[in-house]
């Protein structure tokens, strides 16, 4: 059994031991930081007033940016990832449409026709920090991501109606990578060129020193990590150990994991036949699978045992498909009014929902056995958001964004819900 925990969340004395040897001698970390900055759609008991006017097609004109790039015509504009848009930016744009306010009279921007629109359900205000990241959406509405306020990178959950800083004292960087069904969240924390796996559990803090970053959990404390050298593995965060998924029969092993549900890992697998193999397995059960030629796996496998594939040479276009086979993987085709680049999946539920953004069209999509592929921007009700990009999807089908907001004259989180 590992070193694996070695940082009390109150910064003063270390703990030695295991997560589940020494969460009892934890305490809530003492550096939190909690603002009144969640809100839903009402913004605490008022509606939200509906815009008089509709602001400018943004996703139109970076489109227009890049087809005038990519055809050669001069161009000033530069293509920048929508999390790299900073406050400061987003706050001068604010100021410049406040001096130029809309046309009167103007139609409202509508969503597509046939397809459901989306209406915000919580708005988390973070004009107070910059370079801000979403990462996950909880079954109950908890958001994690991380931002950065004062020079430090720094760790954020948002719960009901409360935004905290779980940054573990004594770290000046933190991002977050993933959180679990029961609301895990894991990532890494970092000063200098040292960093360390780290999650956050049960309002408790766990810092390992045997890990260099955690990338995926699931509920039992299972993890994709970072080993020191660099490689992958599997870590149990309960006991500090790093579990092997084997078939001794075979003679397989899983040894590269890619991917991680509530019940299963998915990776690929050395065999003492050879071949290039994939396994999904658990500590009891082992699976080889075959992956459809021409396809390659990403990271994201549903709770349904579904993985999302994209094509093995571009990587520009993804599929859904049942790791346990018996179906052909399903194309999830693209969107509409014939919008190019690639299309990038991030997130993906049981029922079938995908969400991705696609380069160079600068555009998030959603992806529904009712609707389709659609440009999601397109769907949201009021309209009046600059900058979206996707981070994740939910059982529910909620849908977490985040984006420049008007209504709050900054950076937001936003949680969307069809209907």
């Amino acid at each position: 059994m590992g070193r694996s925990v070695r940082y009390s969340p109150g910064g003063r004395e270390p703990i030695e031991g295991t997560l589940q040897s020494a969460i009892s001698g934890f305490q809530r970390p003492d550096n939190n930081e909690r603002y009144p900055a969640v809100y839903t759609a009402e913004r605490n008991g008022a509606p939200v007033p509906p815009p008089t006017c509709s602001p400018p097609d943004y996703a139109g004109l970076r489109r227009e940016a890049e087809q005038e790039a990519r055809l050669g015509a001069p161009s000033e504009r530069v293509r920048v990832p929508h999390h790299a848009v900073s406050s400061r930016r987003v706050a001068a744009f604010a100021a410049l449409v406040a001096l130029f306010p809309c046309v009167a009279g103007a139609a409202p921007v509508r969503a597509e026709r046939h397809a459901r629109a989306y209406h915000v359900k919580t708005i988390v205000s973070l004009a107070a920090y910059d370079d801000v990241h979403a990462a996950a959406l909880g079954p109950s509405g908890a958001i994690a991501g991380d931002a950065d306020r004062d020079g430090n990178r720094r760790c954020l959950l948002a719960t009901g109606g409360t935004l905290t800083d779980i940054t573990p004292p004594g770290w000046n960087e933190c991002e977050v990578a993933a959180m679990s069904a029961d609301g895990t969240v894991a990532g890494r924390v970092g000063g200098g060129e040292k960093t360390e796996g780290f999650i956050y559990r049960a309002g408790r803090a766990y810092v390992f020193g045997d890990v260099r970053a955690f990338l995926a959990v699931n509920s039992a404390a299972l993890l994709i990590a970072v080993k020191p050298d660099g490689t992958r593995g599997i870590y149990d965060a309960a006991d500090g150990t790093w579990p092997r998924f084997a078939n001794a029969g075979a003679g397989c092993a899983l040894d590269q994991p890619i991917a991680l549900n509530e019940h299963y890992v998915f990776g690929s697998a050395t065999c003492a036949a050879g071949g290039e193999k994939y396994a999904l397995a658990d500590a009891s059960h082992y699976l080889s699978v075959t992956l459809p030629p021409g396809l390659a796996p990403t990271s994201i496998l549903t709770s349904a045992d579904q993985l999302v594939l994209a094509d093995a040479a571009s990587g520009g276009h993804a599929y859904l498909w049942s790791v346990r086979g018996g179906r052909a993987p399903l194309d999830l085709g693209e969107a509409t009014d014939d919008l190019y680049g690639t299309y990038t999946p991030v997130a993906a539920n049981a029922q079938g929902v995908v969400v991705g953004e696609n380069y160079p069209e600068f555009f998030v999509w959603i992806r529904s056995r009712a609707d389709g592929v659609r440009d999601l921007g397109s769907l949201i009700v009021p309209p009046n958001y600059f900058g979206l990009s996707v981070a994740d999807v939910n059982e529910a089908g909620d849908v977490l964004v985040q984006a420049f907001d008007f209504g709050s004259g900054g950076q937001s989180w936003m949680v969307l819900q069809a209907g």
